[in-house]
């Protein structure tokens, strides 16, 4: 049997029994070959033969999702570098840190991970309940506060507790995360790995980390500087540009395309969220919220080609996006085929974004959904950013044709060790 990252890497999303023989002999060879290495030239060579002579509808793309494999095992080589010591003390503050949790929080207010209103009610006096934040539900209960601001303006020591709780819950990628001796910490992408062709990094990996630890943890070279660079509002933009929605589209060219759905009353981060959530057919939410007729109208356009895209796929039996494809069943869910289109879509921008850095020499040490961190020299650091995210903008038109993706500086981190 193979492994099943390899048969998608080659198949394009069949599965293996779809596959002709020359794809399962490709297959194969691939399976075989060294675990996170370069493939050896003969077996490369073996393989593209095996594919050359299949169906080219296939392996539509294989070339270039080759050379993203080999891209991941050249960023898993080199390593993200960072702080040890701080790595090292900081799992042995969480693990104490644990060890009070464990000690003073009733084991019922944690169910699945998270902290239950209603059993920590139980816990408080009457008094403490009344001066207790609350919000109101869906069906118009009062329920207690438990997030981190509510948590933070309560002198409680309950409310202590649960912090505390938080902050080891947060920390618990850290306690299991590895780096090497010469200082650099190395995860593998496993790309491909999802149904949208999306990376899945495998482990305690630095990307799963709360944004909070980054400052403290990486620690690249004093000549060097780590930088984060993100594209803006990707999905709404990555549909509008599917649906040849040329007004929304020159609305994201201008600005913030939020600000079409901002009312009176309403936060952005909420906007954003109705917004995606339309676009994802959750229209049940949408259009019970101030912000309805505008979502109705302005996505009106999108909303079309998103049904008429998972209709399509359905009745063909296959889903496929830029250089990436998945069989389709009457056993997958509607929203998820809808979701399908515009994060498999996004995936190959981020891969080919990676492609065209790594061909320019800006080194990508780390990606992830909309998202690479690059190790750079400090000279000349103004002039490879603006190179690479003129990389990425690139990378994003060269797929979406008739729109480009905005690229941000979302950090920059310097240090010495």
């Amino acid at each position: 049997m193979y492994a099943p990252t390899e048969v998608r890497l080659l198949a394009n999303g069949n599965s293996l029994r779809e596959l002709p023989y020359s794809l399962r002999a490709a297959s194969c060879l691939v399976n075989d070959a060294p675990e996170h290495t370069p493939f050896e030239p003969w077996r490369e060579t073996a393989i593209m033969r095996h594919l050359k002579s299949s169906d080219a509808v296939i392996t539509s793309g294989y070339e270039q999702r080759a050379q993203y494999h080999q891209h991941c095992l050249k960023r898993m080589q080199v390593g993200i570098p960072v702080n040890r010591k701080f790595i090292r003390e900081e799992k042995t503050r969480l693990r104490k840190l644990a060890t009070e949790v464990n000690r003073y929080l009733p084991a019922d207010i944690i169910a699945s991970g998270r902290i239950c209103p209603i059993a920590l009610s139980g816990y408080l006096s009457a008094s403490d309940y009344k001066m207790w934040p609350k919000k109101l539900t869906l069906s118009g209960i009062a329920q207690l506060c438990v997030d981190t601001q509510a948590l933070l303006s309560l002198n409680h020591e309950l409310a202590k507790v649960l912090l505390a709780y938080k902050e080891v819950s947060a920390g618990k990628v850290i306690t299991a995360m590895k780096a090497c001796t010469d200082g650099r910490h190395r995860y593998w992408s496993n790309h491909h790995a999802t149904i949208t062709g999306r990376d899945k990094p495998v482990g305690a990996c630095f990307l799963y980390l709360p944004a909070k630890y980054r400052e403290s943890i990486l620690r690249p070279k004093a000549d060097m500087a780590l930088v984060q660079l993100d594209y803006a509002q990707q999905e709404p933009l990555i549909v509008a540009a599917m649906a040849g929605d040329r007004e929304l589209v020159q609305a994201y060219e201008k600005g913030d395309m939020y600000e079409l759905f901002l009312t009176d009353g309403n936060r952005r981060d909420e906007v954003k969220r109705q917004v995606l959530g339309y676009i994802y057919g959750q229209h049940q939410y949408a259009e019970s919220s101030d912000i309805g007729n505008l979502l109705a109208h302005y996505l009106a356009k999108v909303n079309c080609y998103l049904t008429e895209s998972t209709a399509r796929a359905f009745s063909e039996r296959k889903i496929q996006c830029y250089d990436w494809q998945m069989a389709v069943s009457h056993q997958h869910k509607v929203l998820s085929i809808r979701n399908w289109i515009c994060q498999a879509t996004a995936g190959s921008i981020l891969r080919k974004a990676c492609l065209l850095l790594d061909k320019a020499k800006l080194q990508v040490v780390a990606a992830l959904h909309d998202a690479v961190l690059l190790y750079l020299p400090i000279q000349n650091l103004k002039n490879s950013i603006q190179h690479a995210s003129s990389l990425m903008q690139r990378a994003s038109a060269l797929i979406l044709k008739d729109a480009e993706l905005r690229v941000s500086v979302e950090a920059v981190y310097t240090g010495g060790a």
